[in-house]
């Protein structure tokens, strides 16, 4: 959340407006764009901040074990399951519960969080009595993945929802997140590796237009794993990073002539073949099938304007 970009100005608002009520929250971003930070932040905001803040990541767990996890277990459950286990809506009571890609969710689970949403009671699993948890649960998801969320479960946890910004959206804001980033791993001790703290910030300005012009698919997570290597081993990350984008530039091929007759040529065979499967149509009904104009469908087909 560093910055001073329109982007990140507006999320910090909303995060102070919305953490102040009791509303549940969808965070929506792409990976590494800082969505537990805002999870986290929403509960500062709260009157629930001097209670616990839990998370989970809920990608790529069984769906026992998240159960487990979420309501708890009597002993005797499951196999393994040696003893009663309080779950995380338990442990979190009267504080935050932060689930994290919350489209990987079964839909039996689904379901069964939507009845503690709407109700505020659950059962331990293996368990028959009905226990109470008075929490407020924030989740976030990936923009591509929304979809998963059963639509009865989406509209109710996310009373509001919020978006996180890509690293790629805010350029002007990726110097103050480096700066940061370089702070938070050299604080409190010396770099043992590497060069001094003002020459790590000083590589870093040379190189911001690299840095801008990224493509950041990992945003925040990514960088930070950049940093963190010039930090500790000198790395220069920088010429690396401008080395692959050179590397896949190549590798796009430049809009030639040439290029240009060989797109012309398929789109020709295309409409050929269209025309001889359907040779009972006229060119203007031909053209509205496969919308285009009756000129285009006549160049490629070498007719003369008098004919229809």
């Amino acid at each position: 959340l560093e910055g001073k970009s329109e982007a990140i100005v507006a999320l910090k608002e909303r995060i102070s407006s919305v953490g102040r009520t009791d509303l549940g929250v969808l965070i929506v971003g792409e990976t590494g764009t800082g969505k537990e930070s805002v999870a986290y932040y929403l509960h500062e905001f709260s009157q629930r901040r001097n209670a616990p803040f839990l998370s989970i990541n809920c990608a790529g767990l069984d769906e026992t074990f998240l159960r487990s996890e979420l309501f708890g277990h009597e002993k005797g459950a499951f196999t393994g399951a040696v003893n009663t286990k309080a779950g995380l809506v338990e442990e979190a009571a009267g504080g935050t519960l932060f689930l994290d890609e919350l489209p990987d969710l079964a839909p039996s689970l689904q379901a069964d969080l939507l009845r503690f949403l709407q109700s505020k009671r659950y059962r331990r699993l293996g368990g028959t009595n009905v226990h109470h948890a008075d929490i407020r649960v924030i989740a976030a998801a990936q923009p591509g993945l929304v979809k998963r969320v059963r639509p009865d479960l989406y509209y109710r946890i996310a009373e509001v929802a919020i978006e996180t910004p890509s690293l790629s959206q805010i350029p002007n804001d990726i110097m103050r997140v480096v700066s940061h980033l370089v702070f938070r791993f050299t604080k409190g001790r010396t770099v043992e590796m590497g060069p001094a703290v003002s020459e790590i910030l000083a590589y870093f300005r040379e190189g911001e237009e690299i840095l801008r012009l990224h493509d950041w698919r990992g945003n925040v997570r990514q960088l930070a794993g950049l940093v963190k290597r010039r930090v500790l081993l000198g790395d220069d990350v920088l010429t690396e990073i401008n080395k692959c984008k050179g590397q896949l530039e190549k590798k796009r091929k430049p809009l030639t002539e040439n290029n240009i007759r060989l797109i012309d040529d398929v789109i020709r065979d295309y409409v050929r073949s269209v025309h001889e499967k359907f040779p009972h149509l006229s060119k203007q009904a031909l053209a509205k099938a496969m919308g285009k104009s009756v000129n285009t469908l006549r160049k490629y087909l070498q007719v003369g304007e008098s004919e229809d």
